[in-house]
């Protein structure tokens, strides 16, 4: 008799480990899907900041950054940065970054945005490591 019970409780243990397995699995799955599907919106959503930008901008593809922030403030341009969670400090870090003085390059703004909110890579880091060493070096 005692065997049969613990037959039936190492049964129901390995029942319930596949059934643990398969959910598992499922929300891996689920997840990673979800997670395409956000980085496809937030590439859209990106395609579509720029295009807005680019409508703005004249023929050389550079907008005065008064002219950006305007820009960034109509409704489609403002709903596309909620969309992509990006805050003005965001915006104005990337414009320091990429911009001039007075005038900053649509695509460069764009990139410099993405590349901003983006994980940094290996070779992203190397070259924020180059560009402090020559500064280093030309301050000596």
């Amino acid at each position: 008799f005692a065997f049969m019970g613990f037959a039936v409780l190492v049964l129901s243990n390995v029942m319930v480990a596949v059934v643990v397995q398969y959910t598992m699995s499922r929300c891996r799955d689920t997840f990673e899907e979800m997670r395409q599907e956000a980085l496809r919106e937030a590439n859209q959503a990106y395609g579509e900041l720029e295009e807005v930008l680019r409508f703005l901008a004249p023929a050389s593809g550079e907008l005065l950054i008064e002219d950006l922030w305007t820009g960034l403030q109509e409704p489609t341009a403002s709903g596309l940065l909620r969309v992509l969670s990006v805050t003005p400090k965001e915006v104005d870090t990337t414009i320091n970054l990429v911009g001039g003085k007075s005038r900053v390059a649509v695509g460069a703004f764009c990139h410099g945005l993405r590349k901003l909110r983006d994980r940094a890579r290996g070779k992203d880091v190397l070259h924020v490591l180059k560009h402090v060493r020559e500064a280093q070096a030309k301050a000596r």
